[in-house]
């Protein structure tokens, strides 16, 4: 073998092992492979979800909650499709799901009153312009990313190197470390905070931003919608539901908890008879609210808007039994 190759094969060899040496470090402190959450990789689920999946939508909460592979039992075990992302309202994903498209599953639709209830500011009309017209290269550059990310945990974005060290030296503390950074490739959940963290390691005062989600549900009521804006929308969103029933499809709308000084801020300014009793009143889809239910309660919530990673499955496990008698009650079509 002339002196080139030899050179080649050392040099392959050196970086094989350092790359492996790194994934095994990487999962023994508990980091798993997982996917940034971009426009391309909701849309590569988008695509799973067409015709007669169900749907799981809503934003990080759900993200957070949920696991769709707890709810596959409900749909002849096959687990919802995970649409949930954050910034953009569950209902102008909805509205666009049955009206520009055959869809004509069940759509579970997380409502956050500091998302449905306001004026649209959200992030839709970019994720509709990707779902339109992203270049073909773009959707499999995609691909083989999120092929590569959904093995490698070393591709985690908590995991990358610079990352950790930012942590060590206090530039990055661990609990700014949004929970909505990544999901699991099959939809499955995002990371809550890191890791190598126990239960001790949160703190209540301590929240996305360095901000309470206090602050932000203030922010978001001083842009809520009037009542006649509201009206108008109620009327938008039964007619897309009526759609979608009359394709053998159905929405269930869940409210998910939240705790403490946020759950105070909520009640405040989007209180549950002005805002939910109306949405499931005007719109005429079933709903699961939280507080109806002494099961999801109790759950941890490291920053009062998140069940814990730790509580989701069991969380799923409960949720799923009270969906299950609403799924058999609407699933016949009009």
């Amino acid at each position: 073998m002339s002196e080139w190759k030899k050179s080649w094969a050392v040099a392959v060899v050196v970086a094989a092992t350092a790359l492996f040496g790194y994934e095994r470090y990487c999962r023994h402190f508990g980091f798993e492979p997982s996917v940034e959450e971009t426009a391309n990789a909701w849309i590569d689920h988008w695509n799973d979800a067409i015709p007669g999946r169900a749907v799981l939508l809503g934003n990080s909460r759900c993200q957070a909650a949920l696991r769709p592979e707890g709810l596959a039992a409900m749909f002849g075990g096959e687990p919802p499709v995970q649409l949930c992302t954050v910034g953009v309202s569950p209902l102008s994903v909805l509205d666009y799901l049955v009206n520009h498209t055959s869809f004509s599953g069940t759509a579970i639709v997380e409502i956050v009153p500091g998302v449905v209830f306001v004026r649209v500011t959200d992030k839709w009309p970019d994720l509709k312009r990707h779902l339109e017209e992203g270049p073909v290269f773009e959707r499999f550059e995609t691909k083989v990313l999120l092929a590569l990310q959904s093995r490698l945990a070393m591709l985690n974005r908590q995991a990358k190197p610079l990352v950790r060290l930012r942590g060590l030296r206090g530039l990055n503390p661990e609990w700014l470390q949004h929970q909505t950074h990544a999901v699991r490739r099959d939809g499955v959940h995002i990371l809550v905070g890191h890791p190598e963290l126990t239960r001790q390691d949160f703190a209540p005062e301590k929240w996305p931003d360095g901000l309470p989600w206090p602050q932000y549900i203030k922010a978001d009521y001083e842009k809520r919608s009037s009542d006649e804006e509201l009206d108008q929308l109620y009327g938008s969103w039964r007619r897309t539901i009526e759609k979608l029933e009359e394709r053998g499809g159905q929405v269930i709308f869940v409210r998910l908890p939240v705790t403490g000084t946020t759950r105070e801020a909520e009640d405040k300014y989007f209180p549950r008879e002005k805002y939910w009793d109306q949405l499931i009143r005007k719109t005429g889809a079933p709903g699961v609210y939280y507080a109806d239910h002494a099961e999801l309660q109790g759950f941890e919530q490291p920053d009062e808007s998140h069940v814990a990673k730790w509580e989701s499955q069991e969380f799923t496990r409960r949720l799923a039994a009270i969906l299950k008698p609403v799924l058999r009650a609407n699933s016949a079509p009009r």
